[in-house]
């Protein structure tokens, strides 16, 4: 079990000395990796704690090296273990945080009058900067983490642009400020399309703000008998969301600042609000947390396990689950749909003022009355498990049976693993290539059969569940890619001889060229048949060719990229995505030659590239480690994820 510790991250706390006070300890960080540390120098430092001269802790961590702050663990239930870190760099209570987008950071907002800026993974604050003259409430992002929105209780709304040049390490700049409320801001909360701005506050008004033009669009007013403390939209962004000290949550009808429901049902002050679909969740100070219906304005579930004021609730795994924070200095998961608790988090050693998931949802983002924000990861038993295998070399890719029951993977060191879906076990592992594996995939019909391209210049067929290799290919250069027909009668293969290779596979332990498509100046790097049998291939001359499928001529050379094209995918009508060096997605229209539109997103070259089964999604990965995740008909940033 310690060597496995070992070969992962993993943080050294200690005291100095055992005599002093609580207070007095200060913690020493071993700032080298265990993973560059030798067996005999961790049994020394295990020797040393029972000898009493210091105190040690380890847990595993998914973060990189560790840099000179305190990071402590205090604890936590079951499903969590000691997997939560907390940052301690505010001097009063946190009342506000937010991940952002992109996963490397942290966003909090303190009594202190100070914005800090977090980096998760390196455990460094990276930037901290006073935003107002008062408490600071709330601070909120947009989806693609340019700018940051802080509210406070010196009565005004701030606009701020992030530098994300050097790691947020430059100051943001104050772009605008919002001045309309009379007295304290509690909430701010930004419409679905990011086009408009939520505002409550205890002057008992909501404010609607066109916040690109620093207007105000529409008041909220006359109805609340007390201060507004929290507010959100409706997710198709129609209704604006009030709840206030006098018990009662107002949905205004976005337009026109109309009353549609008032509704009742908690006893004292409406802390908390958050909206999906058509379902509402609130907290309160009566210990509660209701679920309503939009529609009917009525209570599905009353949620009664907190101790004290419920100050945070947000959805979990869609609308499945619920997540809260509370002053009795806990974070808990419920179940919707019954109402029960599933689990308990400890740790705050002061009440949990917000609690939030991180944009990948694998991590719980709390801020709390004893100053610090702590990271906490959740379902780390599942995470553990979909962590299923590993390769010996570099994964090149990763694709699907047509039936879901299977996987394949392949790597630099010649291997190919055929995995078990729904057990996540190898059931086998094919040899026969001499270098790298750059692609393996199953054929069309089934999941009998798979495919495979190497640096070897080879193209081998297999029937993996006897791990028997049925053919070879021999082309005599990389190959780089391959396609089969949904007919599985004919493959279509990229290589460094600079053409297309047709081969029919009817028979598949023996394969026959039967045409050669000729015209790309460097290697072809991917190809694939469109619906009519036709071929299109990308290449690293920066060309898109299509060929007609029944004989060698190109119907059309297609060109608008600025460098190596590494993928071409088919989308819905005529359409294609491509994806390249120039760190660009593009959707284009193969027979008219049409680029109809440019995807920016990654900030490196971007290799890999899919569409979903129906063709109206593209997923793009790049050498940043960013996964993306885009609408093929509008060209619209939907997802950014970050795990690798």
């Amino acid at each position: 079990k310690t060597k496995r510790y070992l070969t992962r991250r993993t943080e050294i706390m200690s005291y100095s000395k055992v005599g002093t006070s609580d207070e007095q300890k200060p913690f020493k960080t071993w700032e080298e990796p265990i993973s560059n540390t030798n067996i005999s120098d961790f049994k020394s430092l295990i020797k040393e704690n029972k000898s009493g001269k210091c105190q040690l802790k380890t847990k595993t961590s998914v973060l990189p090296s560790f840099h000179n702050h305190v990071v402590k663990n205090l604890g936590s239930s079951s499903l969590f273990g000691e997997n939560q870190w907390t940052y301690s760099h505010h001097t009063y209570e946190v009342y506000g945080c937010v991940g952002s987008a992109c996963g490397y950071y942290i966003f909090s907002a303190s009594r202190d009058m100070h914005i800090n800026i977090i980096h998760i993974y390196q455990m460094k604050l990276v930037q901290r900067f006073k935003a107002h003259d008062s408490t600071i409430m709330r601070v909120r992002r947009l989806r693609d983490d340019s700018k940051i929105f802080t509210c406070s209780f010196d009565k005004k709304i701030k606009i701020w642009s992030l530098d994300k040049t050097n790691d947020y390490s430059n100051t943001p700049t104050l772009d605008r400020t919002l001045e309309g409320h009379t007295e304290w801001v509690y909430d701010i909360a930004l419409s679905p399309d990011e086009t408009q701005l939520l505002s409550v506050g205890s002057d008992k008004n909501g404010i609607i703000w066109d916040w690109k033009e620093g207007e105000q669009k529409l008041k909220l007013q006359n109805r609340h008998k007390q201060p507004i403390r929290c507010c959100c939209w409706s997710e198709d962004g129609k209704l604006a969301i009030t709840g206030s000290q006098d018990a009662l949550i107002i949905l205004w009808d976005a337009s026109n600042a109309n009353v549609v429901r008032t509704l009742q049902g908690h006893t004292t002050y409406v802390l908390c609000l958050c909206s999906k679909g058509n379902i509402l969740i609130s907290g309160s100070s009566d210990k509660t947390i209701r679920v309503w219906s939009l529609d009917s304005g009525k209570v599905r579930r009353t949620i009664s396990y907190h101790n004290k004021n419920v100050e945070s609730v947000c959805f979990y795994k869609g609308v499945e689950k619920i997540v809260s924070g509370s002053l009795d200095k806990t974070i808990r998961l419920f179940d919707i749909n019954s109402g029960i608790q599933e689990h308990i988090i400890e740790g705050h050693a002061g009440g949990v003022y917000c609690a939030l998931l991180s944009s990948d949802q694998r991590f719980i983002i709390s801020g709390s009355a004893d100053k610090s924000v702590k990271l906490t990861k959740i379902d780390i038993e599942d995470l553990e498990q979909n962590r299923v295998g590993f390769h010996t070399g570099i994964i090149w890719s990763c694709n699907f049976s047509s039936d879901e029951k299977w996987f394949v993977t392949n790597d630099s060191n010649s291997q190919i693993k055929v995995w078990e879906y729904y057990t996540y076990n190898v059931k086998i592992t094919l040899s026969g290539h001499t270098s790298h594996v750059v692609l393996a995939n199953f054929m069309p019909k089934g999941s009998e059969h798979v495919y495979s391209c190497s640096y070897d210049g080879t193209v081998r067929i297999w029937k993996h569940r006897e791990g028997e290799e049925m053919s070879v290919i021999q082309l005599g250069k990389t190959v780089w890619n391959a396609d089969v027909d949904p007919d599985q009668t004919k493959m279509a293969i990229a290589a460094a001889t600079h053409n297309v290779h047709l081969y029919d596979i009817q028979d598949l332990k023996e394969p026959k060229e039967t045409r050669l498509y000729k015209g790309h100046t460097y290697d072809v790097l991917s190809v694939k048949f469109d619906r009519d049998q036709n071929i299109i291939s990308s290449s690293s001359d920066s060309c898109i060719r299509y060929w007609d499928g029944q004989s060698d001529s190109c119907f059309r050379e297609i060109k608008g990229h600025e460098s190596i094209i590494y993928h071409v995918k088919l989308l819905t009508g005529d359409n294609i995505a491509t994806s390249s060096m120039d760190k660009t997605v593009r959707i284009w229209n193969y027979k008219t030659g049409n680029c109809e539109n440019i995807l920016r997103g990654h900030d490196s070259p971007i290799p890999a590239l899919d569409t979903s089964p129906d063709g109206k999604r593209i997923i793009s990965g790049g050498q940043d480690a960013m996964v993306c995740i885009w609408d093929a008909e509008t060209g619209q940033l939907e997802e950014r994820w970050r795990g690798h």
